[in-house]
């Protein structure tokens, strides 16, 4: 009983030393990391010094075009070889050196029509109101369109070619051996391809028969009817992610509570709109899909992927019978919040919350630049190099100052070669702005180093679930390296939440988050194309029939069954969180890796060099000796869920 009662006492120390003092004390909570020098959280924070903030945008002249003029001309060069490549059909189909130089000539284009898609995008990201943005991002999505529906007869006439026309052709062009998996991949597609001219219609027509997408989303939340709540003289929109998690962040749990309950009404507000414009979405996407003789839209892209239904269903499953990990997650990450702030119960509006002697730790950009480099060490000096490159800001490839009229969101984008950069609507020194630093980087620094190894342009684009597995492997590195020097056992304690939620929670941008998302559009697309969804409206009910089975709420607060359309990439992104889904299956099966052995990560880095030169299993296999197919592999990866899960639980509740 004694041992007991020290015990208790020591338990009550530790809490109360961790959450109610109102000293500045430990440095990775209250400080600002890794400065050598420590910022009081009563100061206020600057997450970007105001003199350095012009650094932190787009060097658009140095990165994409020196002037209109560069622009212009871009778009002239695209028309002459369009010519030029048109002027071969005829022969290409009979000359295997006119078949080469036609592959080749549309690569040109490719590389010409991306860079003018990629800087219109991301000049209008900085400024959505901008009429000059407005006219350049248009013209890049034209060309774009136009690109893909001149060049796809090339595509027609490898399809056209049977195996021993193929080999003849490779022997008299030894050149097309360089595009081998490119051939193979075009003819793979052949039992999914119209004719010819209805395939180029399809390909010009794709962007307006994939309607509501980013400029809808941004009308929609700009018109959110009474989205605002006002701290202080501040007014912030809970349709804003930045501001939504700042009410949630505030002290006054009354606030907090009215934020969490005027996101729901917001979007209710306005789901009729958002659920019509999904169920039109869905239903176009799905004939594009049936012309094209896939069941539906999901199982084109997955085609696309190199992925089946019967591996998603497979995974999702596995999700489904694992889902007591998420609730035995939100219920410890309640219990420790009931700690944290004091209180009988915790709610979902205190989720995030921390009383002011224990903020949470915020990080200066140049900080956290140097947190997201010393995680990335182990990858090595290419690697390095080149995050190095974007993270100095003299280079101009980050946008990341807050400012009005941006583009909501945080991502990479760029175009083959050594443009691609980082937009984020507004860095604000937050732990999860440290960590979509780390992920966004990786996509940056990944582009760059397949360009460098010269990777053709055609290989230089795959399997997302690779782009963004190794950008998810960071995510994990940088909570990991921030865990591993932890100071004091409520610093270990705060970097073991942010870990074990990345794999448990079911918190935009987690694991379990990937699985609701990507069970919501399949079952979504689906039923909509067997006519078990004929009116809008049931498209809520799906977020609410998946939400029950991971979620804590929905049982409470029947109206986040509208909060799905909070979720832009639903709109902009359209059936892109497969892509997470199975990021997440390869991030833990690398992360495992690294952790028995630290070499898999430069394994890693030339898995990323390789480009997209061959089935992604092959490639994976081949460069990590990973086989995401095996059965075992989904049960390691459960099995350390459930490890860092119960460790999570023990520290809370000791």
């Amino acid at each position: 009983m004694k041992t007991l009662s020290i015990r208790k006492s020591l338990h009550y120390s530790f809490w109360r030393h961790l959450f109610f003092s109102t000293r500045c004390c430990a440095i990775t909570l209250i400080f600002v990391l890794y400065s050598g020098k420590g910022v009081c959280a009563e100061s206020p924070f600057v997450p970007i010094p105001e003199a350095k903030k012009p650094l932190y945008q787009f060097n658009f002249k140095n990165l994409f075009y020196s002037d209109d003029l560069a622009r212009q001309n871009d778009l002239s060069e695209l028309q002459i070889l369009r010519a030029r490549l048109v002027a071969l059909k005829s022969e290409a189909s009979t000359k295997p050196a006119r078949l080469l130089e036609a592959i080749e000539l549309k690569q040109r284009m490719g590389i010409i029509a991306d860079r003018l898609w990629a800087y219109g995008g991301l000049r209008l990201a900085t400024n959505t109101q901008n009429t000059v943005f407005q006219k350049e991002a248009q013209e890049g999505e034209d060309a774009r369109s136009d690109f893909d529906s001149s060049t796809v007869f090339v595509q027609s006439i490898v399809q056209d070619l049977n195996d021993e026309k193929m080999n003849e052709f490779i022997a008299v062009a030894p050149g097309l051996v360089r595009y081998k998996f490119l051939l193979e991949s075009w003819r793979r597609t052949k039992p999914h391809t119209p004719p010819e001219a209805v395939e180029a219609l399809l390909n010009r027509l794709a962007l307006r028969l994939d309607p509501f997408r980013s400029p809808f989303y941004t009308l929609m939340i700009e018109r959110s009817p009474d989205a605002t709540i006002d701290i202080g003289k501040r007014q912030l929109y809970v349709t804003k992610p930045g501001d939504y998690a700042e009410i949630m962040r505030s002290e006054e749990r009354a606030l907090r509570e009215a934020g969490f309950n005027k996101r729901m009404a917001t979007y209710k507000a306005q789901g009729d709109l958002f659920a019509f414009a999904m169920y039109e979405k869905i239903r176009a996407a799905n004939d594009v899909a049936n012309i094209r003789k896939f069941a539906n839209a999901i199982d084109a892209d997955l085609f696309g992927f190199y992925l089946t239904p019967e591996v998603v269903d497979t995974v999702l499953a596995g999700f489904r019978q694992n889902a007591s990990l998420a609730i035995r997650f939100q219920k410890a990450e309640r219990t420790y919040q009931q700690k944290l702030l004091g209180i009988s119960s915790s709610e979902p509006w205190d989720l995030d919350a921390r009383p002011s002697g224990a903020a949470e730790p915020r990080f200066t950009i140049e900080n956290a630049s140097r947190l997201v480099i010393g995680a990335a060490e182990i990858f090595g000096k290419d690697y390095k190099s080149e995050l190095n490159h974007l993270l100095d800001p003299l280079n101009g490839r980050m946008d990341i100052v807050a400012g009005p009229n941006r583009q909501a969101g945080d991502f990479t984008w760029g175009a083959y070669g050594p443009s691609w950069v980082f937009f984020m609507q507004g860095y604000n020194g937050y732990l999860t702005d440290v960590v979509t630093l780390a992920h966004e980087a990786t996509h940056a620094v990944h582009f760059r180093l397949l360009h460098k190894s010269g990777i053709p342009w055609y290989y230089a684009d795959g399997a997302r679930y690779f782009t963004e597995g190794v950008a998810k492997v960071n995510e994990l590195l940088i909570l990991d390296y921030l865990f591993n020097r932890a100071r004091t056992q409520a610093e270990r304690l705060f970097y073991l939440r942010q870990l074990t939620s990345k794999l448990a929670s079911v918190k935009f941008t987690t694991m379990y988050w990937a699985a609701y998302a990507t069970s919501f559009e399949i079952e979504a697309y689906r039923r909509v194309q067997s006519g078990a969804v004929q009116n809008p409206a049931n498209i809520h009910e799906i977020w609410a029939e998946f939400g029950a089975k991971w979620h804590l709420d929905f049982d409470r607060f029947p109206d986040l069954k509208y909060t799905w359309a909070d979720t832009h990439h639903f709109f902009d992104s359209s059936r892109y969180y497969s892509n997470y889904l199975f990021a997440w299956v390869f991030a833990l099966a690398v992360y495992e890796k690294i952790q028995s052995d630290p070499k898999t990560a430069k394994k890693l880095v030339g898995l990323m060099k390789a480009g997209f030169s061959n089935e992604p299993s092959t490639l994976l296999q081949t460069h990590m000796g990973i086989d995401l197919s095996d059965p075992k592999a989904l049960e390691r990866m459960f099995a350390m869920v459930e490890k860092k899960v119960t460790e999570f639980e023990r520290l809370v509740l000791e």
